[in-house]
């Protein structure tokens, strides 16, 4: 894998594969290029982009200067943006997901922004909780044979 240099001189390990639109994926918190949704995707998206994957701060061959912050971590998807030709699609899952929507709000240079399965919730009213016996009811749907 190539390095890019962060903003704050840590070594961020990136590597690019295929050809077409730029598209940038962001892994989630216990993933990195060799574990995660990165491998299974790359082969398939390969074939319609050139796909920049990066292992974050802290995992796989990236470096990590501490003391970690969100910023940082944004700078770090800032500097592999930059090495796209044109602003590119990113593409986030999980924690990524979140990383991805915080550098976009704080101006990340991207033609668009992809989450999948951001670890929001909502803490007020208007999140409708499930019961507090959700599992005890699906069990019993189960053993009802009720799929509906």
């Amino acid at each position: 894998m190539d390095k890019v240099i962060s903003k704050d001189g840590t070594p961020i390990a990136w590597k690019k594969a295929g050809s077409g639109p730029p598209l940038v994926l962001v892994d989630g918190a216990l993933c990195y290029t060799e574990a995660g949704a990165t491998p299974g995707m790359l082969p398939v998206l390969q074939s319609h982009f050139t796909v920049y994957v990066w292992d974050r701060r802290g995992r796989g061959q990236s470096g990590n200067t501490l003391p970690w912050s969100p910023q940082k971590e944004i700078e770090d998807l800032a500097a592999i943006c930059a090495l796209c030709p044109e602003p590119p699609i990113v593409c986030g899952f999980s924690s990524g997901a979140a990383l991805t929507l915080y550098a976009g709000a704080a101006g990340l240079n991207a033609r668009r922004l992809v989450l999948f399965e951001a670890p929001f919730v909502v803490v007020d009213d208007s999140d409708p909780k499930p019961p507090v016996d959700a599992l005890q009811q699906l069990q019993g749907f189960i053993r009802a044979g009720d799929n509906k």
